[in-house]
């Protein structure tokens, strides 16, 4: 256990949680499908419904907020198989077992043999003791983005890829994102290269942030503007794809960025992403959005920036850096 610095709580303590590792079973195939695949199997299977789980893969955390996912994974639970299908037995004998009562199911397995894992269990299911998120509330998931570790609140009911905690609390985004506790992850790791992500838990909370409601207030801000500026982005990607794209079509990683092109730019980066012009008798009200949707981003900037000073100047003061 770490030695905590005065006027400092592990975070543990302060907001009563631990934390968990994220799920990325292998093979990918058998377990992250797509919305119309999970979608068959539960049209044929309807009582395999609470089996699937919409998830978050690590591509898809961002600072403060998850990107939009269409993804689910299969969460069969450890003895799972025994309990429903009324089959002690593994491999091949257990297939035929499942494919007897939920035959969908036994397709989606049977297609991806060549690449299942070899084992005498039940590869199909999570292994045990693992612990799923609740459904009923969301909670905090974080992935490395090179030396960052970017938190962000993974909505009600998925499953994340990364380790998340139990907690979903507003404020401790806004803290967790900061600058100050960054740094202090970066020199944690450099004094103890056994750290993990895992170890969040023990992370020092200035007692400000404990018994000080204007400085939670300014921590829950920090969060609610990042988090308004990256929807304001993922909304207008959303609103340009339903505009221009063929069914099926992808934005791609300049088409991303829109919010940082002028209106030539982006005619150019919808016309090479989805291979559609932006019609000329509606260019006027593009360029009218465009404009009106650069300006709101600029203004929560703007407030970014003075609430990111605040909560840096204050939190700084109170947290000191680890020692090797």
């Amino acid at each position: 256990m770490p030695k905590y610095p005065p006027g400092t709580h592990r975070l543990a303590d302060v907001v009563q949680t631990v934390c968990h590792e994220g799920l990325a079973p292998t093979p990918r195939a058998v377990f992250v499908i797509d919305k119309s695949t999970r979608d068959r199997i539960v049209l044929l299977d309807p009582t395999l419904a609470p089996c699937f789980r919409r998830y978050i893969g690590s591509e898809d955390i961002h600072r403060y907020a998850c990107a939009q996912s269409n993804k689910f994974l299969l969460t069969l639970p450890a003895g799972w198989t025994v309990a429903t299908c009324n089959t002690p037995v593994a491999g091949v004998d257990a297939w035929h077992a499942i494919a007897d009562k939920y035959p969908a199911l036994a397709r989606h397995l049977a297609l991806h043999v060549a690449d299942r894992p070899k084992s005498n269990t039940h590869w199909w299911e999570l292994d045990a003791g693992v612990v799923v998120p609740p459904r009923d509330r969301a909670v905090l998931t974080m992935e490395w983005q090179r030396t960052i570790l970017w938190v962000a609140r993974m909505p009600t009911g998925y499953v994340s890829a990364s380790a998340w905690i139990d907690c979903d609390a507003d404020w401790l985004l806004g803290y967790l994102n900061s600058i100050p506790v960054q740094r202090h992850i970066q020199a944690a790791r450099q004094a103890n290269p056994r750290w993990t992500v895992c170890d969040i838990v023990d992370l020092p909370v200035p007692e400000v942030l404990v018994t000080d409601a204007d400085m939670r207030a300014l921590s829950e801000q920090n969060y609610h503007l990042h988090a308004q500026r990256l929807h304001l982005v993922q909304d207008g990607l959303l609103a340009l794809t339903r505009a221009f794209a063929p069914l099926g079509a992808l934005p791609t990683p300049a088409l991303e960025r829109w919010i940082e092109l002028d209106f030539a730019g982006l005619c150019k980066a919808v016309s090479k992403a989805f291979k559609n012009d932006i019609p000329s008798r509606v260019q006027p009200e593009w360029q009218q959005w465009l404009e009106l949707n650069r300006q709101a981003y600029s203004d929560v900037s703007q407030q970014i920036s003075f609430v990111d000073g605040a909560l840096t100047k204050e939190v700084s003061q109170q947290l000191p850096l680890p020692q090797g």
